[in-house]
């Protein structure tokens, strides 16, 4: 899978979802846009509503798998008093592979993919990349469609 830096991806720990307060999820606002490109990506892929869609509550356990710039997201959450952040460069195959044993049993994988228009990863090829890493599509939200964005809810297949 092709990766960008302002690709979401997130592994869930629950199933629920309701709205989370935003302080919750935005502590000591680390995740307000710190220049011009970083609003335009929350106007295209609105936090809130990105975190809505694939369920995030507080208490949930969530790990930001495919933040890209991470000498960037060091600082940044250096800067917002945020020990509990490790950037760690990984293969996204393999890192695939190595999150499903993470995800406890209800566990949720979300990536968050550009549209194919030459840029996005098709549907078809997200599919077959997740399930040689051990998942099934479980849906597609198309909740920032008219953004250029779906939202890819997967969770662990079988183990076989």
């Amino acid at each position: 899978m092709r990766r960008r830096a302002c690709l979401l991806l997130i592994a869930l720990a629950g199933l629920s979802f309701s709205a989370a307060a935003q302080d919750v999820r935005n502590p000591k606002g680390v995740l307000d846009p710190e220049n011009t490109l970083e609003a335009r990506l929350n106007r295209l892929q609105p936090p809130d509503r990105v975190m809505d869609a694939i369920g995030v509550v507080p208490g949930m356990a969530v790990a930001d798998i495919g933040a890209g710039a991470l000498e960037h997201l060091k600082r940044r959450c250096e800067r917002g008093g945020l020990g509990n952040v490790e950037a760690i460069l990984g293969d996204p195959i393999a890192l695939m592979r190595n999150v499903r044993p993470a995800l406890r049993a209800n566990g949720k994988l979300a990536i968050g993919e550009w549209i194919p228009k030459g840029e996005g990863t098709p549907p078809e090829t997200m599919t077959a990349q997740m399930k040689a890493a051990g998942f099934v599509l479980e849906r597609i939200d198309k909740l920032l469609e008219a953004n250029g964005m779906n939202i890819y809810i997967f969770r662990p297949g079988d183990k076989n």
